[in-house]
């Protein structure tokens, strides 16, 4: 993946702090959409407990996903404990979320 991005920073698409942040991205998954049949991703974080610069990393790693692969990237965070607080924003900023049990 670096390499693939390292041609979308010479193409000035991205920026090589770009470049590093989303080769600092958890996991990265990529299927077929049942609804639309095209290439989705899924940018996932993972967090003990999910916060607020977890819910920023994965917005930002997204768009710049969004803008290299020019693909829908859907933003997952997999966490243990999150604050009430933060599902609401999750939900408004349409950030998909799982918590874990033991």
């Amino acid at each position: 993946m670096a390499d693939e991005l390292d041609e979308y920073v010479e193409k000035n698409i991205i920026n090589e702090i770009e470049r590093d942040d989303v080769l600092l991205l958890d996991i990265l998954v990529s299927g077929i959409s049942k609804e639309t049949k095209e290439e989705i991703f899924i940018a996932i974080e993972i967090s003990y407990k999910i916060g607020n610069n977890d819910i920023d990393r994965v917005i930002r790693r997204k768009e710049i996903l969004e803008r290299v692969y020019k693909k829908k990237v859907i933003p997952l965070i997999v966490g243990k404990e999150i604050l009430k607080k933060l599902k609401v924003k999750l939900k408004n900023l349409n950030v998909n979320f799982v918590l874990v049990k033991d």
